[in-house]
């Protein structure tokens, strides 16, 4: 059954729904972000004393700049990739019930 085919008060609750989904995920997202940021800086507070000693040893300052970003980059599109994987996969099994569906109720996918 496709969505057209309902009636008008089931398909305005579920764009409702829809919406609500979309504001979740988006929250969702967020939150993520806050919660990378927040990783991030417990790792440079808990490792305050091997970069203090790592200076003391001579290494630049923009060596450890470098490397404190190229973490934080890495977190960054691990989680960006992961999220991405997840709703790209959500997409193409929404749209391939969204195909189905329409093939069905035309009476091409039946026998």
């Amino acid at each position: 059954m496709s969505v057209e085919g309902l009636r008008p008060t089931t398909q305005r609750l579920l764009s409702t729904i829809q919406a609500m989904t979309n504001v979740v995920i988006v929250a969702s997202l967020i939150i993520a972000a806050c919660s990378l940021a927040v990783n991030i800086a417990a790792g440079l507070a808990e490792r305050r004393r091997p970069f203090s000693l790592l200076r003391l040893a001579g290494v630049p300052m923009t060596t450890q700049y470098r490397v404190i970003t190229l973490e934080g980059v890495i977190q960054l599109a691990a989680t960006a990739a992961c999220r991405s994987s997840a709703a790209w996969r959500r997409w193409l099994s929404t749209s391939t019930r969204k195909l189905v569906s329409r093939f069905t109720s035309r009476g091409l996918g039946t026998r």
